[in-house]
C-alpha cells in the first residue's frame, strides 16, 4: 500500500533506524505550460497554488478567447476578450474585469460596427456610457444593459431626443426635435407622449395640453402664429369641442417646461465651472466629452457621474 506524499516510508522489519529512507518532493513552481480543461479550454500563463493567477491567455472550446489578468482562477483586472459572433466574426471587449465578468470601464465592439464605451457592472452596461449603433448614437445613463436615467439620443434621420429614459424607452420628461424642426417638450411614458406637453409644429403653431399614448387627449390650448389662442377638449387626437372663446396673448399654460428635478442640466457654463473646481476633481468624479453628429443635428454631450448629463447643440450658449 502506497503512503501519502507527506509521510516517510516505514522501516523494514529488523532494519536499523540509521537505514530509514525519507522521500523528498520538489516544491511546485508557477508554470506557463499550457493546461487543458475540458470545460474551459486551453490556458497558458502564470499559476499560483494550482490556480490561474497573474497574466495569461485562455482559449475556450467554442473559439472565444481571453488575454489579460487573472486572480485566483478568475478573469480579474485588465483584459481583452473575443466572443464568437457567427461563423467567422467576433465581438471584442477590452477593459476591466471582476470575477470573470465585465465590470468597471470598458469598450465592446460588434462585427456590424456597433460600439459601446463606458461603465459596466456584472456583464451589463451600467452607469454612464456611449452607445453607437447603425440607427442612432446615445450618450447617457444605463442600468442593467438598458438606457436609464438622463441621456441624449441622436438618430440618423436628424431627429434628436434629450431627457429621461426608463427601461430603454423615453420615459419622464424630455424634448424630442424632429428633422423638420417640429418638436415636443413634455412628459413621456413607454416611449410615447403622455401627460402634459407642448407640441410645436414646423410653422410655429402649438398645442399645449394633455396627451395619452402619443395623442392629444383631454384639455388643451391651441396657439396660432398670429397670437390667437383657444382652449378646447380633445379625444384620441380629435378636437371634440372648443371650451372657451378665442383670445390673443392668453397667459394660460398647461405645461410648465423643464421640471424642477432637472433644472440646471442645460446650464453648460455651470458644468464647465464644476470641471475646474478642485473639490470636484478631488472627489474623483469622472467626465467624458463626446461629440455626436447625425444628419442636420450636431450635439455635444458632457457627462459626469451622479446622473448629471448635459446636452447642447453646437452654437448654443
Amino acid at each position: 500500500m502506497s503512503t501519502p506524499d507527506h509521510q516517510t516510508t516505514s522501516p523494514a522489519k529488523n532494519s536499523s533506524p540509521s537505514k530509514r529512507k525519507t522521500v523528498h518532493h520538489k516544491k511546485k513552481k508557477n508554470s506557463t505550460t499550457p493546461l487543458t480543461n475540458p470545460l474551459e479550454g486551453v490556458y497558458k500563463g502564470d499559476m499560483h497554488e494550482g490556480l490561474r493567477h497573474g497574466s495569461g491567455s485562455l482559449v475556450f472550446i467554442n473559439g472565444d478567447t481571453y488575454e489579460g489578468e487573472f486572480f485566483r482562477g478568475m478573469r480579474h483586472g485588465k483584459g481583452t476578450a473575443k466572443f464568437k459572433d457567427g461563423a467567422h466574426d467576433f465581438r471584442v471587449y477590452e477593459g476591466d474585469w471582476k470575477r470573470s465578468m465585465r465590470d468597471g470601464e470598458g469598450t465592446e465592439t460588434w462585427p456590424n460596427g456597433d460600439v459601446y464605451s463606458g461603465e459596466w457592472k456584472q456583464d451589463n452596461f451600467n452607469g454612464i456610457g456611449v452607445l453607437k449603433t447603425g440607427s442612432s448614437k446615445y450618450a447617457g445613463g444605463f442600468k442593467d444593459g438598458k438606457k436609464e436615467g438622463y441621456g441624449c439620443q441622436v438618430f440618423n434621420n436628424g431627429s434628436f431626443y434629450e431627457g429621461e429614459f426608463k427601461n430603454n424607452r423615453m420615459d419622464g420628461w424630455g424634448e424630442y426635435v424632429l428633422a423638420d424642426d417640429s418638436r415636443y417638450e413634455g412628459s413621456w411614458k413607454d416611449g410615447l407622449k403622455s401627460g402634459l406637453g407642448v407640441m410645436t409644429m414646423t410653422a410655429g403653431e402649438k398645442f399645449d395640453g394633455h396627451w395619452d399614448k402619443g395623442k392629444r387627449h383631454g384639455e388643451g390650448i391651441y396657439r396660432w402664429n398670429n397670437g390667437k389662442t383657444r382652449q378646447g377638449e380633445w379625444s384620441h387626437d380629435r378636437l371634440i369641442q372648443w371650451t372657451h372663446a378665442e383670445t390673443f396673448g392668453a397667459s394660460v399654460h398647461y405645461h410648465r417646461g423643464r421640471p424642477t428635478h432637472l433644472k440646471g442640466k442645460g446650464n453648460v457654463a455651470k458644468i464647465k465651472q464644476l470641471r475646474e473646481d478642485a473639490l470636484f476633481k478631488a472627489a474623483s468624479t469622472k467626465h467624458q466629452e463626446v461629440e455626436l453628429a447625425s444628419g442636420a443635428t450636431k450635439v455635444q454631450m458632457r457627462l459626469r457621474r451622479g446622473d448629471n448629463v448635459v446636452a447642447k447643440r453646437v452654437g448654443e450658449s
